[in-house]
């Protein structure tokens, strides 16, 4: 048989086998990519085409049934536009229609060319068979369409046009990213149909031999290629039907020279634009667009067929480039940001609110900022503050705007004293009981005619806590509160309340500060009356018991002696109460300038004068040089009480009392111990408590007060602790000088000298 076959049979039948193996090749690989648009529809058109080719060679060969096999060869022709249609569909993005119930007569078709190969008495519905017959070398049973096979031809090639147009109409739709992607596919589909031409046309050798089978495998290897090539199947082209279309977004594609080339319905709702502004500049479609794409800014639009103000639309642009990486245009996309805008613009008002609050001096100005805002920002032109008044035990406007004030003054309603409509300030109304209860209410109606139907105005009412209420209001025709209406009057609320609350607290300090100022100048008028008078009372006693002294007998001597010890004591205590006085009362007492004293030299200073003056009493040292702490002038003063305390405290007849210094990390701590008495444990804190005194003399107490002051003041601490085996010990805990302070006294010291 292969000695027959002419070269023209042999190049047939090479080419039918190899696109039968092609077309499978092909179906395998599409199958595998099932889960990709597309690749089903794919695959099972090269299943086609390889049935096709397949049935073919084995009915031009003889083999065994082939008149059958003949027959299953009409199956694949006459099913394969049906086929390739599916997959246009599905490729074009519109696989819904495969499915939709209308295309099942079409569907249909293939069924019952299966039908009348399967069934013998029918196989003759579409084609006639002739005599079967050998044409060089291979077998061929001739054939010839009947009148419904014709039809059924015609229908195929509607479908085949049908196609086309999907395709044509495709590359119009996808523009640069798919267009080399099509033109490729309808260039395969036209191979294989200009071949289907040229066969029934006569420009083969033999009209039994058909190569159309094998071009259609040429025409699926073409389209894998571009297919597979462009990345179709894992990239799918988003149409207008699928995504776009479907986007709340407006959406606009243009050129590369910025001509719109297609939009979304949601552009076209949003300007009311029609297919006359395809290829027109897009300046004249969205008149702005342009320079808001060139400084990242927003364009206002205002929506067609709609009495509403113009919306703001933020303009996101994603270049497309093809397949070359050559720019083609750009996708558009308008995010409407009107109300992210008037969000924002709201929060920074309530910003400047906060700051202009600050800076109020006054309720009536923090309630005028509240009321400006709130019209300003929050669009409630009909708003204000209503303050309590303590006194009358009522509500009062302190800051309404015009347009409330106006409404006011037009209202047919009684006025109370205040020449407000009486009905809005009772204990029934919604101010008074909002301000009662402390909770806001919101859609309150606000009626301005006795006996009205309809209120005028719809409020929102917060409490301000203590203070009052605050209430915006809008005409009554315009609708309710949105949530963030809420939110921001809320917020705005709670600042004027916070700032209320602070100028509240700014009042009482300052009702403070001038009661601390007024005791001050009276605690100096009598510490000038102490120092002046009391002091020249003591000098003449003092003056006078030196005269006395001369004449007193030795009985009355001991008298004499005791009144000058008192007199002794009370000038002590007239100095360190003058001390302690001018440290409180000085100007900034509480910021008092603090100094490096040279602790060392203050303690060897006083120890030396008590050592001198208490010839019987015996005054150890541990004092190291360089000891420098924070304090002032008064430190002398703070270390004779607590030595003078250890001293004539001590029930011995030779006291004893032992100094010591130390510095340690940040402090230094002086320790004055003795051999006295001590004290008991629970009388340690007290003793430092103002009006505490001894036995003998009222001024110990007083001085271990001024002892305790002045360590605070210098931020340290003193305390009592006992002594073993017998006595107490005074511990005085410095902070040790900076290097700031170290400095500022040597400046001073230096400036001193220089004087």
């Amino acid at each position: 048989m292969w000695g027959q076959l002419s070269a023209f049979a042999l190049f047939y039948l090479v080419a039918t086998t190899v696109g039968a193996v092609v077309a499978s090749g092909l179906a395998v690989v599409a199958y595998r990519r099932r889960d990709q648009p597309a690749a089903a529809e794919f695959a099972l058109l090269n299943v086609t085409v390889a049935g096709w080719c397949g049935t073919a060679v084995l009915a031009r060969l003889g083999v065994p049934g082939a008149d059958y096999i003949w027959h299953v060869n009409n199956i694949f022709v006459f099913s394969l536009i049906f086929v390739w249609f599916a997959f246009v569909l599905a490729y074009t993005g519109r696989s819904e229609w495969i499915r939709h119930p209308a295309m099942l007569a079409l569907w249909s078709l293939p069924g019952a060319v299966v039908f009348t190969v399967l069934y013998p008495p029918a196989q003759s519905i579409l084609v006639t068979d002739g005599p079967a017959k050998t044409v060089e070398g291979l077998s061929v049973v001739p054939w010839s369409f009947t009148d419904i096979g014709a039809l059924l031809l015609v229908l195929v090639f509607l479908l085949d046009i049908v196609a086309f147009g999907l395709l044509a109409q495709f590359v119009y739709r996808s523009r640069a990213p798919y267009s080399r992607q099509v033109g490729a596919i309808i260039g395969a589909r036209l191979l294989g149909l200009a071949t289907g031409v040229a066969f029934y046309a006569g420009f083969f050798p033999y009209s039994d031999l058909s190569l159309v089978p094998a071009a259609f495998a040429g025409q699926s290897l073409v389209i894998a290629w571009a297919l597979f090539r462009y990345d179709f199947l894992d990239v799918v082209p988003l149409t207008a039907g699928t995504i776009v279309d479907q986007m709340a977004d407006a959406v606009v594609v243009l050129d590369a020279d910025d001509r719109v080339v297609d939009y979304n319905p949601a552009l076209a709702s949003l300007i009311g634009c029609d297919e006359s502004a395809m290829g027109r500049h897009v300046d004249t479609v969205l008149p702005g667009l342009p320079g808001a794409l060139e400084r990242d800014g927003t364009v206002g639009l205002v929506p067609a067929g709609a009495d509403t103000p113009q919306r703001s639309y933020q303009p996101q642009s994603t270049p497309l480039y093809d397949h070359h990486d050559v720019y083609r245009g750009r996708l558009v996309v308008l995010r409407d940001v009107t109300l992210q805008q008037t969000r924002e613009r709201t929060l920074e008002a309530l910003r400047s609110a906060t700051e202009r609050f600050l800076d109020a001096t006054d309720p009536e100005t923090v309630a005028e900022i509240a009321t400006e805002t709130a019209q300003r920002a929050l669009d409630c032109p009909y708003s204000g503050v209503v303050r309590y008044d303590g006194e009358a035990d009522r509500l009062r406007p302190a800051a309404l705007t015009d347009e409330l004030s106006t409404l006011v003054e037009e209202s047919g309603l009684e006025s109370n004293t205040d020449g407000h409509p009486a009905a809005w300030f009772t204990a029934e109304n919604e101010l008074w009981q909002v301000f009662e209860r402390g909770e806001p209410r919101y859609e309150v109606p606000v009626w301005v005619e006795p006996g009205g139907d309809d209120p005028a105005v719809t409020a929102a009412l917060f409490p301000l806590g203590e203070h009052g209420v605050f209430g915006i209001g809008r005409r009554a025709d315009e609708g309710t509160f949105s949530d963030e209406d809420r939110r921001f009057a809320r917020t705005l609320a709670d600042s004027t309340e916070t700032a209320l609350d602070r100028h509240k607290r700014e009042q009482e300090l300052e009702a403070s500060r001038q009661a601390v100022e007024q005791r001050t100048e009276q605690l100096q008028f009598f510490n000038s009356a102490l120092r002046h008078d009391l002091r020249n009372a003591v000098m003449v006693i003092d003056a006078n018991l030196e005269f006395l002294s001369e004449h007193v007998t030795d009985a009355g001597r001991s008298h004499l002696e005791t009144v000058s010890a008192w007199v002794s004591d009370m000038t002590s205590l007239i100095e360190t109460v003058s001390s302690l006085t001018d440290a409180i009362t000085s100007p900034g007492h509480s910021e008092r300038a603090r100094q490096a004293v040279d602790l060392s030299a203050v303690l060897e200073e006083r120890v030396d004068k008590f050592a001198e003056s208490h010839d019987q009493a015996t005054v150890d040292t541990d004092i190291p040089d360089g000891l420098r702490v924070t304090g002032d002038e008064l430190v002398g003063q703070v270390i004779d009480n607590v030595v003078l305390n250890a001293l004539e405290h001590n029930d011995t007849d030779q006291p004893w009392v032992r100094v010591t210094a130390r510095a340690e990390p940040d402090t230094v701590v002086v320790r004055v111990a003795d051999d006295g008495p001590g004290i008991p444990e629970k009388f340690r804190g007290e003793v430092f408590s103002p009006g505490v005194t001894a036995d003998e003399s009222g001024t110990i107490g007083f001085g271990l007060y001024f002892v305790k002051v002045m360590m605070e003041e210098y931020g340290g601490h003193v305390r009592f602790e006992a002594n073993e085996p017998r006595g107490t010990v005074a511990v005085l805990t410095f902070e040790q000088a900076t290097s700031a302070e170290s400095d500022t006294t040597r400046s001073a010291e230096a400036s001193d000298h220089g004087g």
